[in-house]
């Protein structure tokens, strides 16, 4: 990496497989007369839509042209999910990204279906969309929902929902979350790069599946004890009028980060 001052000058770097990919962090430094190409990255510090995550942590950057290329020791065996934000400053030490699971649950409920009409203690409800559009908390409401409708194995609530679906998701429970409805609409700006990477990813493992754009995935942004805010990849935009027992997608995510 080329750190604020850097300079590569009248350089050629191509089919770096390296851990550490090439790139420039901080706010400044120089590229000229330089061709950088065919760069395949791992263990990557700066992050970007369309990078894929494997299941040890790191992150490299696919091919766009023909058949996905894997690096050494890695196969599809490995993807666990696909880089779709990453903040807006993407500094060098403080990079912060959210990736989205590989495949999803395609009908599951808000709630179980005996508690359709619960107010999740302490999550905020959201009365219109333009409200709703601004929750970013999906980590913290995954939290709740889980906390007050029944953690792993209980059997009071045995029956799975969105939540629950998405807290216990990958090899460990309280990773992976349910997104809230910002966060949706974040995956919806870059459909275009996340779903083509998830196509790619399907033609070689049929259980990896692109985001739908027919049907409305689950939020865990909550409208009030009788209902939740779905959204549609179709509309780009959430869906009134839905009560928590009623039947949508839901795809968790994560976040990644150096800190």
């Amino acid at each position: 990496y080329l750190k604020n001052g850097g300079k590569l000058m009248s350089s050629i770097v191509t089919q770096n497989y390296a851990l550490k990919g090439f790139g420039v962090s901080g706010t400044s430094g120089e590229v000229l007369n330089s061709n950088i190409n065919n760069n395949l990255y791992l263990n990557k510090e700066i992050v970007v839509p369309g990078d894929i995550l494997m299941n040890d942590g790191t992150i490299y950057t696919p091919n766009t042209t023909g058949a996905l290329i894997f690096p050494a020791g890695y196969t599809v065996a490995n993807v666990v999910g696909v880089c779709f934000w990453t903040n807006e400053s993407n500094d060098f030490v403080n990079a912060k990204s959210l990736v989205i699971a590989i495949n999803e649950n395609s009908s599951i409920t808000w709630a179980p279906t005996t508690t359709n009409n619960v107010d999740i203690p302490n999550l905020p409800n959201f009365g219109d969309p333009a409200a709703a559009i601004s929750d970013k908390e999906g980590f913290t409401n995954t939290a709740k929902i889980v906390a007050h409708l029944g953690l792993l194995n209980n059997p009071a609530l045995s029956s799975r929902y969105a939540a629950r679906y998405c807290y216990e998701y990958g090899t460990a429970a309280g990773v992976w979350f349910l997104p809230a409805l910002n966060q949706l609409v974040e995956i919806y700006r870059t459909l275009s790069i996340v779903n083509p990477v998830l196509s790619r990813l399907n033609a070689l493992q049929s259980s990896i599946v692109p985001i739908s754009t027919s049907g409305n995935y689950w939020s865990s942004s909550e409208r009030a004890d009788y209902g939740a805010w779905p959204f549609s990849f179709s509309s780009g935009s959430p869906t009134y009028n839905t009560g928590k027992t009623q039947t949508h997608r839901a795809r968790a995510i994560r976040v990644i980060s150096k800190t």
